[in-house]
């Protein structure tokens, strides 16, 4: 089995997304988008150390919602930037990769909050 690197999608999609070859012979069947019986119940905001680096913790929180289907990025009125989970160590594995991995900054974050 080969491995196989596709780029110039990354715009086109949100949570999930089904590829294929634009001249395959066979029919071609879209998978549904995933569907969840949770809702986040867990909030927490962040914002980076370093304000001059806000771009790059905004494109970070952008792969985020891309990677984790149950996490919600909002940007509210304020200019406040808000995650919301499942749970409290869902927020905390956000966290860990938006800082060491998307984003490879320094976050402040707030206590997170349950909302319901």
């Amino acid at each position: 089995m080969a491995d196989v690197e596709i780029l110039g999608v990354d715009a086109s999609i949100m949570k999930t997304a089904t590829l294929c070859n634009v001249d395959y012979d066979e029919d071609v069947y879209i998978f549904l988008s995933l569907q969840f019986n949770t809702l986040p119940v867990v909030k927490t905001a962040t914002e980076p150390l370093n304000p001059s680096e806000l771009p790059k913790m905004v494109e970070g929180l952008r792969k985020i919602s891309k990677s984790y289907p149950l996490a919600i990025t909002k940007v509210k009125k304020s200019g406040e930037h808000t995650i919301l989970g499942t749970s409290e160590l869902y927020l905390d594995s956000v966290m860990k990769d938006l800082r060491e991995l998307y984003s490879e900054m320094e976050v402040n974050v707030a206590d997170p909050v349950l909302i319901l």
